[in-house]
C-alpha cells in the first residue's frame, strides 16, 4: 500500500486499520492519520516525512494506538507524534535521528514501567522505541 506525498487519512467516529497484502505500507511524504476510535498498524510502515497520528481525536478515551507484533513504524529520521488514549507497542517505533512525541489524548494520567494508568507504557514497550529524543506528555 502506497500513500502519496502529504497524505491524510481520517475516520470520523471510526477506526483506521492499516493492512497491506504485500510490501508493507509506504508513505512517500508526510503522513497524518486521524480517528476517533483507534488506529491499528498491522504491517511494516515506512514514511518519508513527518508522521502525525491521533487515534482519539474526540478525546473521549476510546481511541488506542496499536502497532502489531513484529511490525515497525519507521519515519526515516523524521518526527513522529502519536496522540492516543493508550498504546499497544507490540511492534516497534523508529524515528532514527528524529524525535518521537507520545501524548495522552484525554485528561488521563501517564504510567511508565509497571505503573498502570490511562496511557501506560511498559518497560518492554519503551524498549521498542528508537529515537534521538523521546517526549511523553499530555496533548
Amino acid at each position: 500500500m502506497t500513500l502519496g506525498g502529504s497524505s491524510v487519512l481520517v475516520a470520523d467516529e471510526g477506526l483506521i486499520s492499516l493492512d497491506a497484502s504485500n510490501g508493507g505500507i509506504i508513505g512517500l511524504g508526510a503522513v497524518t492519520l486521524k480517528a476517533d476510535k483507534g488506529i491499528e498498524i498491522n504491517d511494516n510502515f515506512i514514511s518519508a516525512g513527518m508522521t502525525t497520528i491521533n487515534s482519539d481525536v474526540d478525546g473521549d478515551g476510546a481511541g488506542d494506538f496499536v502497532i502489531a507484533e513484529l511490525q515497525e513504524l519507521s519515519t526515516s529520521g523524521n518526527k513522529l507524534e502519536i496522540t492516543a488514549n493508550d498504546l499497544d507497542l507490540s511492534g516497534t517505533l523508529n524515528s532514527g535521528k528524529g524525535s518521537i512525541k507520545l501524548l495522552v489524548s484525554d485528561v488521563g494520567a501517564i504510567g511508565l514501567g509497571d505503573t498502570p494508568s490511562d496511557l501506560s507504557i511498559t518497560g518492554a514497550e519503551l524498549q521498542n522505541i528508537t529515537a534521538n529524543e523521546l517526549t511523553i506528555g499530555r496533548d
